[in-house]
């Protein structure tokens, strides 16, 4: 099995103003479908936005709800979420980018059958493991077109 754990903010988006509420941009849901299609990769979210999915990933929040719908139309479902390490100081100071790479080797110890994996993300995730399969984005401008065809490479190599 292949995956793709999405980062949402800084990927599928271009980061916004504070005040602005958040949302995803379809061309680069189109670009997320071409990588999943071409490769065949189950997606995992592993964004915060995982908070807005309940155990049973259903929606919780208008903006999620908008977000699965657009998936939908290209044929995408989420497979699963990673696990939430964020401690009170994680928390506090919104330094999330210390656990994720945490969260996401935690559900590959969980998944046995996974093959090769891509972690979609605009942050620095500090771990060398996950840094060989990351395709780091822009947080400015997202996913484009080049960064999708080196996350489908990624997730095509050996």
């Amino acid at each position: 099995m292949k995956i793709i754990f999405l980062d949402v903010d800084g990927v599928l988006n271009a980061h916004l103003s504070s005040d602005a509420p958040p949302h995803t941009d379809e061309e680069k849901i189109a670009l997320l479908a071409d990588i999943i299609h071409s490769t065949d990769a189950k997606l995992v979210i592993h964004s915060g936005w995982r908070f807005w999915l309940d155990e049973q990933m259903r929606p919780t929040t208008e903006e999620m709800r908008l977000l699965l719908e657009s998936l939908e139309r290209y044929h995408i479902t989420v497979y699963d979420k990673t696990p939430d390490f964020a401690d009170e100081e994680i928390m506090r100071t919104k330094y999330f980018s210390l656990v994720k790479a945490k969260e996401i080797l935690a559900w590959l110890n969980e998944h046995d059958n996974v093959e090769n994996y891509v972690v979609l993300e605009d942050l620095e995730l500090y771990d060398d493991a996950i840094k060989a399969h990351q395709v780091q984005t822009q947080s400015q401008i997202g996913l484009t077109r080049e960064k999708a065809a080196e996350a489908a490479a990624l997730l095509c190599h050996d």
